[in-house]
This record gives C-alpha cells, structure tokens and sequence, in this order.
C-alpha cells in the first residue's frame, strides 16, 4: 500500500510539473521555433501542431477521445515514443481534476473537428456517390492516405489545395514513411494543386491548370477544414462563389468556423472572452493571425449571398460535445461545424 502511495504522488508530481513545463516552455513563439529547428523553416505552425495534436489524442486511453487520425504517428515517428502511460495520464488528470483548464477546451474541438470531417469524407462517398473530393486549405491533412482504399474502390479523385511549402513539406514526410507502391497508389487518386487562398488564386488554380482533372460538372465535397478564420472575407466570398459556379448541383462543402467572440463581440460571458483574447495572441505571435468570423444566428444569410447555398448541419459546441465526446468532454463555446449544400432551383 505504500509503495502504491508513493508511486501515485510520484506520478502526480510528475504531471504536474509537465503541464508547469508545457506551460511556461512551449509558448506559441517557442514551438515554432522547436518546429522549424526540428523540421525547417518551410512548416507552417498551425498545420503541425494540430496534426501532431490528433496524433497525441490517438495515445488516450478512452477510444471516444480519440481522433481517429493513426497515421500522424506514422509521418511525425517522435510520437510513438512518447509513453502512453505519459500522455494518457496528463489527459486522465486535466479531464477529471482541472475541469476549468480552458485550453484544453480547444484541444477537444480540433479533434471532434477531424472526426465531424472524417464523417462528412465517408459519408459523402459512401452515400452521396461523390467521386471528387477538393481539400482547401490540406495542409498535413491525411485523410486520403488513411483511407486510400475507399478511394480506390469508389474511383474518388482528392485535389489537394495548398501553398507550394506546404506540399513539399507534406510530399517529403510521405516519401520517408511509404514505399514506392504505396505512393504510387497515391498519385493515382490525390492531386496536389498550388493555391493561395488568402490571395484569391484557387480558382484559377482549379480550373485553369492544365494539370488538374477537376471537373465542374460532377458533384463534389470540398473539406474546409480549419482554415477560415485566417481568410479574410473577400476569400472566403470567392471559396463560396466557386461551389456555387463551378460544381454540380448537390455538391456539399463542410467547414468549421468560430463565432464574433473570437474578436471579444458578444461574448456570453468574461471567460469566453479570456480564452478568445488567448487564442488571438497565440497565433499571432506565430505571424497566422485571425482575420475572420461567422454570425451563427444569421450563417443563412450569409452563405446565401453567395449563390444557391443552403446549411443543411450547423452543430454547436453542446452538440459537438454531445456527438463526438459523449459530453465526456467540453469544447470551445464558441466554435461551429456547419455543412452546406448546393441547390440550384
């Protein structure tokens, strides 16, 4: 019995120093400088630092909690060392000890967001006989390589929309994990377009390369998946007005977004605000600010202005929590999932 005291006040020490640490240490400025020492100059901070946080999620020992994104630890292998007993236990204690651990809010919304885009993804193929899928924003974006047999059986062809950095950056870690087969495999069903989406070049990226296969006149699902906030609003007009123009009737695009309380507007209270404001610090200390929100109330009205789109999900933070956790969890208040399909009268 004392030797079992000792080890549990050992291992609580221990994780309380590690989110001491992880707090004081890993400031946003100091992570970026960790990852591009570790990985090069050319990684964008935000991409890797969500994939590697669902690849951490994937080590919790409650399956509900998980992302479901296992090839994380395949591309970024430093994962795989890192002790399950470690992660799991630093989850185990800020889940039932800390309950006002307010970043960790945010954590659990990118990884119910990878599993609201992994079921828009099935879905979309299994039961709206979708073939072309187009990932804006894809960054470290592994869907289709963990599901490249769906792909393959169902004939999907993925575009890839990204800056060049990021591509060579993903294409790179993709070369060190598969053999010459498996990409092989990839380059069959995956097309990598270069875009800027923050300087309106995606459509003519899409349309007018003489490489892409893209075809406006299939149904399609586009994948938005944590990328609209850092757009400002021209672009994200000239993303909307492109599914509208340039896909077929019934096409669906799946996006998540944050609310005005992202910029300190109607906030439902101070700590909404609180974590808003450090939030907004945080990637702007890593040169990828926030530039924009969506009014939930009045997300209709808006889409609509963009052509014959109409919502057909819109999942708050309780129905996020409720749908993926189990409410085992709480999410940010004020991020939404929202999917959108087009319907020409």
């Amino acid at each position: 019995l004392i030797f079992f005291l000792k080890f549990f006040l050992i291992s609580l020490f221990f994780i309380c120093f590690s989110l001491i640490i992880l707090k004081i240490v890993l400031t946003p400025a100091n992570t970026t400088r960790l990852l591009q020492f570790y990985f090069g100059p050319s990684i964008k901070s935000t991409a890797a630092i969500v994939s590697i946080a669902r690849g951490l999620s994937q080590k919790n020992s409650n399956p509900i909690l998980r992302s479901g994104d296992w090839l994380v630890q395949e591309i970024f292998p430093f994962i795989k060392y890192i002790p399950n007993f470690i992660v799991a236990s630093i989850f185990n204690f800020v889940q039932l000890t800390i309950k006002e651990f307010n970043k960790f809010d945010g954590f659990w919304l990118l990884i119910a967001r990878c599993k609201f885009m992994d079921q828009m993804f099935i879905s979309a193929i299994q039961n709206e006989n979708i073939k072309q899928i187009v990932i804006l924003g894809a960054g470290l974006d592994l869907r289709g390589y963990r599901m490249i047999d769906l792909l393959v059986e169902n004939k999907v062809t993925i575009f890839e929309v990204d800056l060049i950095d990021t591509q060579l950056f993903k294409l790179n870690l993709l070369n060190q994990t598969f053999n010459e087969q498996k990409l092989s495999q990839f380059s069959n069903n995956i097309e990598y377009i270069t875009a800027d989406l923050s300087k309106h070049t995606f459509p003519q990226s899409l349309i007018n390369s003489n490489s892409s296969k893209y075809n406006p006149n299939l149904k399609t699902l586009f994948l938005w998946e944590g990328v609209t906030y850092y757009l400002d609003q021209q672009s994200i007009k000239e993303v909307f007005e492109f599914v509208n123009q340039y896909s077929a009737n019934e096409s669906l695009i799946a996006f998540d977004f944050f609310s005005e309380c992202l910029f300190g507007i109607n906030c439902k209270n101070d700590k909404q605000k609180f974590i808003a404001k450090s939030l907004r610090e945080s990637v702007q200390a890593i040169n990828e600010p926030f530039k924009s929100f969506f009014d939930a109330n009045n997300l209709q009205i808006t889409i609509k202005q963009y052509g014959d789109l109409y919502i057909e999900l819109l999942f708050d933070s309780k129905l996020i929590a409720e749908r993926y956790f189990d409410n085992q969890v709480r999410v940010l208040d004020f991020g939404y999932f929202a999917l959108v399909r087009k319907l020409t009268n």
